[in-house]
């Protein structure tokens, strides 16, 4: 009994040792920041939000702490990157005490303010080719929504928060994009 209990006990020995995983973690955490998180990636790109001066800043990485872009728009007292599509990164940034949903092309000048008018806040999540999704508050309930670019230009931007709500940003002036306004919706 006893070469038989010996013969298990190896057995089982072997089956229980510890597997350890082969990853190795890259720092990306800015000089000078008191906090930081990546949030998003994809392909080489990184996005999230470092605290400077306790302030929150949305952030672009490639790779590398030196690589780091502050993508915070002017004007605003927070801002957070939340996911890139690889040449596009959103989120929002906090204008005027309210959230703004957001895109950026890689730095803080390129900000577009997607918020539609007549909403308390709006919040993009991801992104695909000329495609954003998030969410937009109107009337205190939560709208899913469609932030859609057109191929042609940025100044014609449509987001669709329901079937029944369509807001819609039409020209602008000195090559800057009007606000988006609710023209239609119950």
């Amino acid at each position: 009994m006893n070469r038989l209990t010996l013969a298990i006990v190896p057995t089982l020995a072997a089956l229980t040792a510890p597997v350890h995983a082969q990853w190795a973690v890259t720092n990306l955490h800015p000089f000078g920041s008191t906090s930081s998180g990546a949030i998003g990636a994809f392909d080489t790109q990184q996005v999230g939000i470092a605290v400077f001066n306790d302030v929150p800043r949305a952030c672009l990485w490639r790779g590398t702490t030196s690589s780091r872009v502050d993508l915070h728009p002017a004007g605003s007292t927070y801002s957070i990157a939340l996911n890139t599509s690889g040449t596009q990164q959103v989120g929002y940034a906090t204008i005027g005490g309210q959230d703004h949903a957001g895109l950026w092309s890689g730095t803080a000048a390129s900000w577009v303010d997607l918020k539609p008018a007549g909403t308390t806040y709006s919040h993009v999540t991801g992104a695909s080719g000329t495609q954003q999704v998030g969410y937009a508050v109107v009337g205190g309930i939560f709208h899913a929504g469609l932030f859609e670019l057109t191929l042609s230009s940025l100044r014609d931007v449509e987001v669709f928060l329901t079937p029944c709500l369509k807001a819609k940003r039409v020209g602008g002036k000195n090559g800057k994009l009007s606000p988006l306004k609710v023209i239609s919706g119950h």
